[in-house]
């Protein structure tokens, strides 16, 4: 397989494969393409810089986003209304445990749609950058809300997000 295929099986036409699982790998390929150009033109601490710029201005918009319609439906601003008004199908392309209460929010992820195409294409330190949108949209939805992550499945020696 070439550096930037993505092997389809043969005989499968889009309507027999999962159309969210589908769209998210366009997506991370979409991702993929566009970070690697970026460091590739501006090297390696400069390309890192300016991906992660982006990254969380995506992600604050979106928090603030899901923040705006959640304000509409006049509720709280907490982590149980963010994740009911989450704005992608990630149950869809994850396989996630999560435990959720207004003021806490743990998940244990053990298999990424996202990651899968970045491991892929072995660029999985890149990956890692995407993620951080998750704690930029957090803090667009509510200032108060501070993330962290304990480890990425595309860190050396990891499997698991958590």
């Amino acid at each position: 397989m070439a550096e930037h295929e993505q092997e389809a099986k043969i005989g499968e036409s889009m309507t027999d494969r999962n159309p969210t699982t589908e769209m998210a790998k366009l997506m991370a390929m979409l991702y993929y393409f566009m970070a690697k150009e970026i460091v590739d033109s501006n090297g390696e601490e400069k390309g890192r810089e300016i991906i992660r710029r982006a990254i969380w201005n995506f992600g604050r918009y979106r928090g603030t986003k899901i923040r705006e319609n959640v304000d509409a439906k006049g509720l709280p601003a907490n982590l149980e209304n963010l994740v009911k008004y989450y704005d992608l199908p990630a149950s869809k392309v994850t396989e996630t445990e999560v435990k959720v209460t207004p003021s806490t929010y743990e998940e244990v992820t053990r298999h990424c749609a996202f990651a899968d195409v970045w491991v892929g294409f072995g660029a999985g330190s890149l990956g890692p950058l995407y993620c951080e949108q998750d704690f930029a949209l957090a803090e667009g939805f509510n200032k108060g809300i501070k993330c962290s992550r304990a480890s990425n499945m595309m860190d050396p020696g990891s499997n698991v997000c958590e």
